[in-house]
């Protein structure tokens, strides 16, 4: 087992902290616990944030504070071994308690002309759109009658046939099993609201702003395995108030044919990763409810598919590149970068001043040049295949034929 390590030029200031905690330790000996307070959060969380190696929660370090052996005169060493003898122990027991976990989802939709189960497969992960009646089967009936009356508490259901997105994690814990999931599963998620919601704008029904056109996110997850079975609900942003899509081959073909491009999880360097990446904001997006969460989500969108971080994510350059890969034949005498100016400053001001001066025709404008940015990226993956080739097109793009015959000749030199 690797030992503790540090960040940079935090040592000392850890050293201070664990001393701190030890002093609590001694006030409550005795007790089989630490007090829990704003302070010892704080405290132990900054503990946690210091170690570069191992990931751990801040509750975790309160054992780990415990068991220091207060005979040793250097009180990191202390902290290090008995904080690798929780890892061990903790690890040891996690071993134990893995097995196999089958996931089901609920998906609010008619599902009409398609033969079920169909199977899905994202970033490595198989998905299976499953009757109602699979999951009972499955689970028992009383089991699952079990867990819906739980989950009836807090969320109404339509009175449609119920169908579940399934999936297997495997060698998990209880909570490693979703953990797990989560990455491909807001791909997929993507994927339907791209391939479905693909072009529509989002109106508001009654005065409420509407959350999308298509699938909601899930309510619940039912967690199964041999040995035991669980079931919680999600915080949902998006408004209850969502249309009940029709789920047919025609859309199915579409979502088949997203899924295929998406199948594999490749290394992050690869474009796909980005669009995969792309997906997860977008559906994300689509969560909110209000108008200036959804803009901000969607604006984040932008700054993944124009590579913000390398140039610190500034909004005029944002602007510039995105104008660069929005190509759309039915406006190609709009003038997107006077539009993006606009919403760039909306941006500011959300994230900078608190002020949220967002229409729902700025949500759907910029969710349209999202769209059409990310379609013209992935109709194009074959060739601009990596993050590098795409900040070589940005940095060429708007290059005069001199200067590039140039930048050839010199790159013959190298």
């Amino acid at each position: 087992m690797k030992s503790i390590e540090w960040k940079d030029n935090t040592k000392g200031n850890v050293k201070i902290l664990i001393e701190l905690m030890l002093d609590v330790r001694k006030e409550h000996k005795g007790q089989k616990g630490l007090p829990y307070g704003p302070k010892i959060v704080l405290i132990l969380t900054e503990i946690a944030a210091s170690i570069s190696n191992y990931k751990l929660q801040e509750k975790e370090l309160i054992p780990v504070i415990k068991n220091i052996d207060l005979t040793q005169k250097d009180v990191v060493r202390g902290f290090e071994k008995a904080c690798l003898k929780y890892i061990k122990e903790k690890e040891s027991s996690l071993v134990k308690k893995r097995e196999s976990w089958r996931i089901y989802l609920p998906i609010e939709t008619r599902i009409k002309e398609i033969e079920l189960p169909i199977k899905l497969r994202v970033l490595n992960q198989d998905y299976y759109i499953v009757e109602e009646i699979s999951a009972i089967k499955r689970i028992g009936k009383r089991k699952y009658d079990e867990l819906i009356k739980r989950m009836q508490k807090w969320y109404t259901f339509n009175n449609s046939n119920r169908y579940y997105i399934s999936t297997i994690a495997h060698n998990a814990t209880k909570d490693e099993a979703w953990d797990r999931t989560i990455p491909s599963f807001d791909v997929l998620r993507g994927i339907l609201e791209y391939s479905l919601n693909l072009g529509h704008w989002r109106l508001s029904l009654g005065g409420i702003f509407s959350s999308r056109q298509t699938i909601s996110h899930p309510k619940f997850i039912i967690k199964y395995s041999k040995s035991k079975s669980d079931v919680h609900g999600f915080q949902i942003e998006h408004s209850s108030e969502n249309v009940i899509s029709d789920f047919d081959k025609k859309r199915y073909s579409r979502i088949r044919s997203y899924c295929n491009i998406f199948r594999n999880d490749t290394h992050e360097s690869q474009i796909v990763m980005l669009l995969a990446d792309s997906l997860r904001l977008y559906a994300q997006a689509m969560d909110q409810k209000l108008p200036h969460m959804c803009f901000m989500g969607l604006w984040q969108m932008a700054e993944l598919l124009t590579l913000s971080r390398n140039f610190g994510g500034n909004t005029k350059t944002i602007c510039k590149r995105l104008g660069m890969i929005c190509h759309d034949p039915n406006y190609s005498n709009l003038n997107i970068l006077s539009i993006l100016g606009i919403y760039a400053d909306k941006r500011n001001s959300i994230v900078h001043r608190g002020i949220h001066e967002v229409e729902e025709d700025d949500v759907n404008i910029l969710k349209y040049y999202c769209e059409i940015a990310f379609n013209w990226l992935l109709q194009r993956r074959d060739d601009i295949c990596t993050v590098t080739h795409l900040e070589y097109l940005y940095s060429i793009k708007n290059l005069t034929e001199e200067q590039i015959n140039m930048r050839e000749d010199i790159h013959k030199l190298l």
